[in-house]
């Protein structure tokens, strides 16, 4: 077989971002995926990586920086995320979204006119769909460019190759047959555990049973067999939520439209939850709502600003998302009691005008809606888990004491994100912003050797 300085497992944001920066820096690698890599959380998801300090807010006269957007995290996160990890991640994701927009060629821009929650300044970027579907494809296609990137899809990695203590490749099954393949460095990039339910419901018991919406690949292997050699990991309760996903289960409302006003319905017609909190934890707000399901409600210029994200364009493309003239016949559309809703709508508008005290004590992106109206129904699901292993500076995997294990490296849903515990402290963007720096590290490392 080939020889290879590195085999990376998984095609996602994190394997795709160190396979082309080590094709960059010379080094030859192998990608292996048990699929074709569009049905990773990269793919599946809004497609909006969170950067601070970029040459595309610099053009924006955004003032930011890795220390303010350090700040931002813990204070979602109630100061709880791995402070080594947060550190790795603030100060590499803008050399890694400089890297694919220099010299990797990619089309990408600064979403400026979505608020963010759990961000205080624009720093979401995207390709021109704003869409993770297509970054994906535009960065799958960059590493297909590169002759030092070799891809073998339909492979099932089973385990690794370790001897003596140190990890010397993986063992996949490809094309039916038990196959060695041997590398000096491995990189685990083969995602969280939001697809193995026993996982989930020893270290997230609350969103274990919720729809999953991720990538169906994700058992946390990765951690599995890193652990049987002593890794240690983190924040392990850690998981990003999604309060905004379309009840046929087929798509999510993008970064989801509260923060441009909308307001959430149950089925008595009522507003239930405090819609300023981000899209993570509102997942368990809504799947404790009757039904487990809300009615999210919005006028034509909320509408109008989403159609910029390509998941809500899906959302609306599929026709699940209706319109009406008035609050009275949207209503109705829904099947919600028309008068009780009507009398919410009234008490979350002058709430939002400063009227009142808004009943939910909703501070931020409050406004009041006028029509026409949409509405989708909603439920709360599961997109990805945020804990796993820790990695050190080079994302080398350590063990408790500090010490790497040789030969094996991590990144992306299999390493500790930078959310804390639970739901409440996962931001948007965050997510990729880890799998993106933590790849370009790994790259490195692996040239360096």
């Amino acid at each position: 077989m080939d020889r290879f300085d590195a085999v990376i497992v998984g095609a996602g944001a994190a394997g795709l971002t160190a396979a082309t920066c080590a094709a960059v820096l010379h080094a030859r690698v192998l990608v292996l995926d048990c699929r074709d890599g569009l049905s990773s959380d990269f793919a599946m998801s809004g497609g909006g990586p969170a950067a601070a300090g970029t040459s595309f807010q610099e053009a924006a006269d955004i003032m930011d920086n890795p220390g303010l957007w350090t700040e931002d995290i813990k204070r979602k996160t109630n100061n709880s995320a791995e402070e080594s990890i947060v550190r790795l991640v603030t100060t590499r994701a803008r050399d890694a979204i400089h890297f694919q927009a220099r010299r990797l060629g990619m089309d990408i821009h600064l979403v400026k006119n979505i608020p963010v929650a759990g961000h205080s300044v624009p720093r979401l970027h995207a390709t021109p769909s704003e869409g993770g579907r297509e970054y994906a494809e535009m960065l799958a296609a960059a590493a297909g460019r590169m002759p030092n990137v070799v891809r073998m899809n339909d492979t099932e990695v089973t385990g690794l190759i370790v001897a003596e203590g140190v990890v010397r490749g993986v063992r996949a099954r490809v094309r039916g047959k038990q196959q060695d393949i041997s590398a000096p460095i491995t990189l685990l990039a083969c995602g969280g555990f939001a697809a193995n339910r026993k996982m989930l419901h020893k270290f997230a018991p609350e969103i274990a049973d919720a729809l999953h919406i991720g990538c169906p690949h994700n058992d946390g292997s990765g951690i599995i067999w890193a652990q049987a050699l002593g890794a240690t990991t983190a924040c392990l309760d850690s998981y990003q939520g999604h309060g905004h996903v379309t009840v046929d289960s087929k798509g999510r409302l993008g970064l989801g439209l509260t923060t441009l006003g909308a307001i959430l319905i149950d089925r008595n017609g009522c507003r239930f939850v405090q819609e300023d909190i981000g899209p993570s934890e509102l997942a368990a707000h809504v799947l404790a709502a009757p039904g487990g399901t809300a009615v999210e409600f919005y006028d034509q210029r909320i509408h109008d600003l989403g159609m910029s994200m390509g998941a809500y364009r899906d959302v609306v493309a599929r026709g699940v998302a209706l319109t009406a003239p008035t609050a009275r016949e949207l209503a109705a559309q829904f099947d919600l009691p028309v008068d009780r809703f009507l009398t919410t709508l009234e008490v979350a508008n002058r709430a939002a005008m400063g009227e009142i005290a808004d009943p939910l004590n909703r501070r931020a992106f409050a406004k009041a809606l006028s029509p026409p109206f949409w509405g989708v129904r909603i439920t709360g699901a599961l997109a990805h888990t945020q804990g796993g292993l820790l990695v050190n500076s080079k994302a080398q995997v350590v063990r408790s004491d500090g010490s790497p294990i040789v030969g094996l490296l991590a990144a992306g849903g299999t390493v500790t994100g930078i959310s804390g515990h639970g739901a409440a402290g996962y931001s948007s963007g965050n997510g990729l912003a880890q799998a993106f720096a933590l790849g370009m590290i790994a790259a490195e490392t692996i040239a360096a050797k």
